[in-house]
């Protein structure tokens, strides 16, 4: 679930970034307590943003790592080994 919201983020990053650009022009144009929120918004925007590549390459590396795992493991054979 997190994979597919950070691909269609990933789609998205230019998008997100002309957000960026065009809020910190909205900072010139604006009063000094607007331009405090839109400054934390963007905070706000950006950390999610980080945040969210991150939890998307850990699983990537998680799912790499668990193929692996299971491409060297051995196959089970239905024979049940018992201690004599």
């Amino acid at each position: 679930m997190l994979q597919d919201a950070y691909r269609e983020l990933e789609g998205k990053e230019m998008e997100v970034m002309a957000m960026m650009l065009n809020g910190e022009d909205m900072f010139v144009r604006c009063r000094d307590h607007e331009a405090q929120l839109l400054r934390r918004k963007l905070v706000q925007l950006k950390a999610a943003l980080n945040d969210t590549k991150a939890k998307a390459d850990k699983i990537k590396v998680m799912r790499q790592q668990l193929s692996v795992i299971k491409l060297f493991s051995p196959r089970p054979t239905g024979l049940k080994i018992t201690e004599s």
